[in-house]
């Protein structure tokens, strides 16, 4: 490693030649050829408490200062680095404008496509969803850069911001130490106006969680422990699949040993034998959909949201309804049932992703 900063708050005296732990440092950092490059007073007792330590033939630091920002009784270093600015982080997302979507031509659209196509086969219903839905609603890619949010940032604490610093400069120009109070004065009154803020939004979110599942996602949030969503890898999520799908065959193979050691004799049954299952009606089917939540996935042709207002189609409501009874009545679901999209998530993010 011969490219880094190595910075420290070693909080003894590095700057006292009589200081035997500050002589052992110094003789350590030659052995290792390395430097330390600040040489004034980095406390308010007049003594060098902090580091910025770098290997002899680094080049990156073109000059480092210490300033007195009356943050704490240790003060301010910075160093101008010879680095390029770090490019902000872009996103490719892809996004369809629902709302703009004209649902008289988008109902008419969906209708002609059904009565083309009468029966009740699932994925001819999903293709023609999917194909209208492409059709007046494309699906666009966008490109959105990475931005630091802050939803409790108001204007009054970027008014204040704006008086701190102009109040920081008129100190740093002049030195006067009435305009260093000013200026302590101003920087408290933004870390206030933040502190509040903060503790307002927050009490606003809490207040109006209304699950547990809800309050430990925020607390979760708060604490730094969102789940991290693996990336796409065919093999990965081929070898996680192996995995349950061995798991519940072994399951499955104990049971049915089992119960061939011990068989067990039939329950008796008294009462009326089930032969069918009763037909749904229309009705049903729609007010069974609309109390869905609106949640949707990749796999579904049309998102939540959109199908509930499609409902009142009446050849889509028929067309539902007849793949429902056709279930019903062979007593088989349909393969397009059977299907779902998993994205694993990391508990803990230390651990390795493809163990």
């Amino acid at each position: 490693m011969s490219n880094f900063i190595f910075l420290d708050d070693i909080n003894f005296h590095y700057d006292c030649d009589n200081s035997t732990e500050a002589n052992k440092l110094k003789a350590t950092l030659l052995e290792l050829d390395l430097i330390q490059l600040i040489e004034t007073a980095t406390h308010d007792k007049g003594h060098i408490l902090d580091w910025v330590v770098t290997p002899l033939n680094f080049k990156y630091i073109k000059s480092s200062t210490v300033n007195n920002l009356c943050i704490s009784d240790d003060y301010f270093i910075t160093c101008l680095l010879d680095l390029d600015k770090p490019k902000r982080g872009k996103n490719t997302v892809q996004s369809r404008r629902l709302k703009n979507i004209d649902f008289k031509l988008f109902e008419q659209d969906i209708s002609t496509s059904l009565q083309k196509c009468p029966g009740s086969n699932i994925q001819d219903f999903n293709n023609i969803l999917s194909r209208t839905l492409d059709e007046n609603a494309p699906l666009t890619k966008r490109t959105i850069p990475h931005r630091r949010y802050s939803p409790w940032f108001d204007d009054n604490i970027q008014a204040a911001k704006q008086e701190r610093r102009s109040a920081e400069r008129v100190w740093l120009k002049s030195g006067l130490q009435i305009h260093k109070q000013i200026f302590i004065a101003a920087r408290k009154k933004v870390n206030n106006l933040v502190k509040n803020a903060k503790k307002r939004f927050h009490l606003a979110k809490f207040s109006t969680t209304k699950t547990c599942k809800k309050l430990f996602s925020l607390t979760d949030q708060l604490l730094g422990k969102t789940k991290h969503k693996l990336n796409g890898d065919n093999e990965l999520c081929n070898k996680f699949s192996t995995f349950f799908d061995s798991k519940i065959t072994k399951i499955r193979e104990d049971l049915e040993c089992q119960q061939t050691n011990n068989p067990l004799p039939d329950p008796s049954f008294e009462g009326k034998k089930l032969e069918h299952f009763t037909a749904i009606i229309e009705t049903l089917v729609e007010k069974t959909i609309r109390t869905f939540a609106s949640k949707s996935c990749d796999l579904d042709p049309i998102p939540a949201d959109l199908l509930k207002k499609c409902v009142k189609i009446p050849c889509v409501l028929s067309y539902i309804t007849s793949i429902f009874n056709q279930s019903l009545q062979s007593g088989a679901v349909p393969e397009e049932f059977k299907k779902a999209l998993v994205n694993p998530m990391l508990k803990k993010p230390n651990l390795d992703e493809s163990d």
